[in-house]
């Protein structure tokens, strides 16, 4: 529940306005109760994502519902929303049965915000780290937040230490603590020398929140403080919309922090709790007008007190067991209770859906089809599709020494966004297939010898189990590491690469020759594109496992996904860097 007077400060925020339709905040959580009678009108559209099905009585569902209807409860309904009229994207990522995600899964999320119009970002969730560092795919997910000038917020930690939380951690990311009535820190809230420098406070203490189903509840945690933090960056966005000016996230942040509130000795003995300061919503405001708002807020005074500073929610991670922290508090990367869902390395995640793919073929469809038996061709009846299926599946349960056995299939379509339950109780999506091109099925080592011979002639010296190892650890890390769903354009171009594995079989051999192995596989947007079209640069580096000082060997191909079929542009690339 907010005090009086932080009420005040919102409500001088919605004189000028309750929020802009083309301010778009997504929110990265739990699944979402959309039907609560606080979010039944909120402009909200959910993205299609691993979790599936709707909110529930569980944790997770009661942290998203909550988290959302901070931000975008409705007017005169029971939880009344810090940016009502703004438009909001739900993107679950963690699900009631699963607390769990991993830095690559969220880096997905991440990016399909990105991609749907997001200017927010609010991830009330974080990965408990030892230096603040994430994962290669995390950090280029908040570097594309920054290139695309994105707001992302993220909640601090509910550890009680010195010590840091990802995303909150990152460079260009605004982190939330929490503080409680009184404007101090909240014992459970995090702090550290990042924190320093781009975190701020916000009430954490009781913060009302609607309860999937129906009715409210209150509940502690930086997971509370963070959409407050959000849905205040979200008027002021909106209030430069008004002006006539174009949205600059970026710009927000840097005022939010510019004006927050430093802390005294009577707030904390150690100051460095209270990060750099605590919101200041009043003083934001006439920063960031630069006074000219202040005869239509009738007084716009910048307050000296934490009870006019704004409002807070919770963090995701809790690592205390005290009676302020809500058991549905989510935590990116290792919950400290049982309440809690983590979010772990991508290469530690197993999963028992089975790989899917989207949209993706082999650019020689003659060849691919004599190399593997299942290949189906464009001419098919879609009738056919379920026999041909249930024959590729089939496969998967003969013999690995059969002729007929298939160890993996390949099925070009999209995420419909359902799912079904299959009599062993599993639940998996549901896969729409537009066009029955690019579906089949293979045996990899049977498909690692075809594209051994593909290249025997060129790369006569490379040693067969060389390139069989690394073409294997190619595939492997698509289909295992990479859970790749094909939801983005990136999945998409980097299933193609997988998919179109001569190619990649030609790339391997020269550096497999001269004894060089894999050494990580990244996807960026290409510089050189057709008119209309949607290009992305498939990165492959090639590294020396005995001679660390030699030169890096990096391979370059470009595909084009604007198509049902991807097709590659031009010749494979490549060269030699040091790093």
């Amino acid at each position: 529940m907010l005090k009086p007077s932080i009420k005040s400060e919102i409500h001088k925020l919605w004189k000028l306005t309750q929020g802009d339709s083309q301010i778009c905040v997504a929110v990265l959580d739990g699944l979402v109760d959309q039907s609560h009678s606080c979010l039944n009108t909120a402009n909200l559209t959910r993205l299609p994502t691993l979790i599936h099905g709707e909110a529930t009585d569980g944790s997770m569902s009661g942290h998203g519902t909550h988290v959302a209807s901070i931000i975008f409860g409705q007017p005169e309904s029971p939880v009344e929303g810090i940016a009502p009229q703004c438009r909001g994207l739900i993107v679950p990522v963690f699900g009631d049965n699963n607390r769990k995600i991993s830095q690559l899964d969220l880096s997905r999320a991440i990016e399909q915000a990105v991609n749907a119009g997001a200017h927010i970002i609010n991830i009330s969730a974080g990965q408990l780290t030892d230096n603040g560092e994430a994962e290669g795919w995390l950090d280029r997910a908040v570097q594309l937040c920054k290139d695309h000038n994105v707001l992302i917020v993220a909640a601090a930690g509910n550890d009680g230490c010195e010590c840091l939380h990802v995303p909150a951690s990152l460079p260009t990311v605004l982190a939330v603590g929490a503080m409680n009535d009184q404007g101090k820190p909240i014992d459970f809230s995090n702090w550290g020398e990042s924190y320093q420098n781009q975190g701020i406070l916000a009430p954490g203490e009781n913060i009302l929140g609607a309860k999937p189903g129906g009715g409210t509840q209150k509940l502690s945690g930086t997971s509370f403080a963070t959409p407050i933090v959000s849905g205040v960056a979200a008027l002021l966005l909106s209030l430069q919309v008004q002006r006539g000016e174009t949205p600059d996230p970026g710009k927000v942040r840097a005022v939010l922090l510019e004006t927050a509130i430093p802390c005294t000795t009577k707030d904390t003995d150690d100051i460095s709790r209270c990060l750099l300061g605590k919101l200041n919503i009043s003083g934001a405001l006439q920063y960031f007008t630069g006074g000219t708002m202040s005869e239509e807020l009738d007084t716009v005074e910048t307050v000296d007190s934490v009870e006019a500073a704004g409002c807070g929610c919770g963090s995701a991670d809790i690592t205390k067991n005290t009676t302020n922290i809500s058991a549905a508090e989510a935590n990116l990367e290792e919950l400290v209770t049982d309440e809690l869902p983590e979010i772990v390395p991508a290469s530690s995640v197993t999963t028992s859906t089975p790989f899917t793919t989207a949209n993706i073929s082999n650019s020689r469809p003659t060849t691919m089809s004599n190399r593997t038996s299942n290949y189906i061709t464009a001419s098919q009846a879609p009738s056919d599709l379920y026999a041909i299926l249930q024959q590729l599946l089939s496969g998967q349960i003969q013999a690995e020494d059969s002729e007929n056995y298939v160890e993996r299939v390949s099925i070009p379509g999209i995420l419909s966004g359902r799912s079904v339950k299959l009599f062993s109780g599993q639940v998996v999506p549901v896969i729409e297939v537009p066009n029955t091109r690019g579906l089949y099925g293979w045996k990899v080592n049977t498909l690692v010898q075809a594209a051994i011979q593909t290249v025997q002639a060129q790369a006569s010296e490379a040693q067969e189990e060389s390139i069989r190892r690394t073409l294997g650890s190619f595939l492997s890390r698509i289909y295992y590491d990479l859970r790749n769903l094909g939801t983005t354009s990136q999945d998409r171009a980097l299933n193609f690469a997988s998919t179109n594995a001569f190619q990649a079989a030609s790339t391997f051999a020269e550096a497999v020759a001269t004894g060089m192995e894999l050494d990580s596989i990244t996807v960026e947007k290409s510089p050189f594109c057709r008119l209309d079209s949607d290009c992305w640069d498939v990165k492959l580096k090639f590294f020396d496992p005995e001679n660390s000082r030699r030169a890096k060997k990096l391979f370059r191909f470009t595909i084009d996904v604007s198509d049902i079929i991807p097709v590659t542009l031009g010749e494979v690339r490549s060269w030699s860097t040091p790093y």
